[in-house]
């Protein structure tokens, strides 16, 4: 009886070790921060803090940065850059900056592809928005091959009201038609196994 006790407690303990020493996926995107002389650097240009995320990605072959506008219900494409990936582990950082003006996303960058990509949005001007808010992942986000990851969302009001509604990237990217804004953008990340032709 003592040695099944024993036997049971051994396998216990060893789920436990193993649970516990489990390594994080290898290829995640997640909230980053600048340096304190970078934001130095930005102050003394006048530039407001872009929404930065660094990212590791394993076993990719290419990699797709998507905008979308929000266009009755849906998403609709508004800008895109790909690029390939050409070592088997890769590191790096993406930039998502708003115009201070309009409150839109007027440009987005990959540090690591040795390009930065400046995409402009296909919306017609909007007016000035008398609310608008954004919402970006905070944490650590796995990545999966193939998947799209929303990385943040950007919502513009025009008309004033008493509270607005603004949904995570995640759920935004999955359910467009439940966001009432007056406007919307979408931004995604997707790894993929395939080179660009």
């Amino acid at each position: 009886m003592k040695h099944i006790f024993c036997l049971c407690l051994t396998a216990l303990l060893c789920c436990l070790l193993y649970t516990g020493c489990k390594q994080q996926p290898a290829s995640f995107v997640q909230s980053a921060q600048l340096s304190q002389n970078e934001q130095a650097l930005l102050q003394l240009l006048e530039i407001e803090q872009p929404q930065l995320f660094d990212f590791s990605v394993q076993g990719a072959k290419s990699l797709s940065l998507e905008l979308f506008t929000l266009e009755n219900g849906s998403w609709k494409p508004a800008g895109s850059f790909s690029g390939n990936i050409d070592q088997p582990s890769c590191t790096g950082r993406i930039l998502c900056r708003t115009d201070p003006d309009t409150h839109q996303i007027s440009s987005l960058a990959v540090e690591n592809l040795g390009s930065i990509q400046r995409i402009q949005p296909q919306m017609e001007s909007l007016p000035a928005a008398t609310g608008y808010g954004q919402s970006a992942i905070s944490g650590r986000t796995d990545i999966t091959l193939e998947q799209p990851v929303a990385l943040c969302v950007l919502y513009l009001n025009r008309q004033q009201k008493d509270a607005y509604t603004h949904y995570l990237p995640d759920y935004a990217l999955e359910n467009p038609q439940e966001i009432e804004s007056d406007a919307a953008q979408l931004v995604t990340l997707t790894f993929s196994a395939q080179p660009l032709a």
